[in-house]
């Protein structure tokens, strides 16, 4: 997208099962992905909306400019990284957030900052129908070893969660900004 009027195509890109001619069980289909850019290096990718998650880490130049044909081989050359998530909890959203700073490790020698992802999966079934959705804070600090450290849901307590509310579905804002905010 250099040129946004005149958009190239790089490559075909997914999970190793997703490609033409492959055999055995088909991953979650991809929901969205999110880039940090040439300078970061980086795309988040976040697989299943509501089950079967997988947040994958990628490389951005071996993904660019690494080998085209989508092989199971080439689909796994640009990753880094991966959390593969429970059957009942999808990765709708995978947000990257590097660089935050944790107060409780200000003092420590190493690591008082970390590269965190919040991954949102996305209730799509009406009055608890379905596993509870969550948002899970993931610390990707070490890439090749992404770590679940802490998840956020909306307590039934709140009320009517099962039927008046859908928490973690595209907030107002998304909805009237659209994902530009991201």
């Amino acid at each position: 997208m250099s040129d946004p009027a005149h958009p190239v195509k790089i490559r075909d890109f997914g999970l190793p099962g997703q490609q033409p001619g492959a055999s055995g069980p088909i991953p979650e289909q991809l929901h969205g992905m999110i880039s940090l850019g040439a300078h970061g290096n980086r795309i988040y990718f976040g697989y299943g909306t509501n089950k079967n998650g997988i947040m994958q880490i990628v490389d951005r130049d071996k993904l660019t400019h690494g080998p085209k044909e989508p092989s199971a081989e080439n689909l796994l050359y640009p990753e880094v990284g991966r959390l593969v998530m429970t059957p009942f909890n999808g990765a709708h959203t995978a947000f990257p957030m590097p660089k935050m700073p944790i107060a409780e490790f200000a003092k420590d020698a190493v690591g008082a900052d970390r590269d965190i992802v919040m991954i949102v999966d996305e209730q799509i079934r009406n009055e608890c129908e379905e596993p509870r959705q969550m948002a899970w804070f993931v610390d990707v600090t070490i890439e090749a070893h992404p770590m679940v450290i802490s998840n956020f849901q909306v307590p039934e307590a709140s009320g009517d969660f099962c039927f008046a509310r859908r928490p973690l579905r595209h907030p107002r804002f998304e909805r009237k900004h659209g994902a530009d905010f991201l």
